[in-house]
């Protein structure tokens, strides 16, 4: 089915630019019942109510502040203020949320994006991300064409290919044979 989702308040000026279904598939729970995310180029992020097709939540994602000395904490907080960060893509798994944006950062994300959890900063925009099955890596394409992992777990990150000669538009990871699809300009 299709149907349109009121987004009230937040309809003027948005461009989306990524969706994504919740995580998680459960025998007992109707498939109806799974959430829909969506984002925008103004760093909106739309959690939307599938049965209702209504919005149950939207949050506004903000850069994170430069880093100070002698802060001590794990997480970076987020600014209270400012511009959005424009997100280009997105994917969601059981425990956290992958961003990819025009800033050329691909973030981490708790699923109430309190905090960023990691960030890694890429040569051009991110436009296409993807979680493996494990939520152990993530996987990246940019605007240059550029395709990377990264992994969670070591915070290291290691460049796959740099074949494309322009945008990466979607990627997919096929956790059985260890293939990765990918579509570029």
């Amino acid at each position: 089915r299709s149907a349109p989702v009121n987004l009230g308040l937040h309809h003027s000026g948005q461009e989306l630019t990524d969706c994504c279904w919740e995580a998680g598939y459960s025998p007992n729970k109707d498939p109806m019942d799974r959430l829909v995310y969506a984002c925008s180029k103004t760093g909106h992020i739309f959690e939307i109510d599938n049965r209702k097709v209504s919005i149950l939540h939207v949050r506004r994602l903000l850069p994170t502040p430069p880093p100070t000395t002698g802060s001590g904490g794990k997480d970076k907080q987020t600014f209270n203020s400012g511009s959005g960060i424009a997100i280009t893509s997105m994917c969601v798994n059981e425990a956290f949320c992958v961003t990819g944006s025009e800033d050329g950062y691909l973030r981490l994300w708790p699923l109430d994006f309190a905090h960023v959890y990691l960030e890694a900063e890429h040569e051009g925009p991110v436009t296409a991300v993807d979680i493996s099955g494990d939520g152990v890596k993530i996987l990246a394409g940019t605007s240059t064409g550029n395709l990377g992992i990264l992994d969670v777990a070591t915070r290291g990150y290691t460049t796959v290919m740099r074949s494309h000669t322009g945008r990466v538009l979607a990627l997919s990871v096929d956790p059985v044979r260890r293939h990765v699809a990918t579509v570029a300009e």
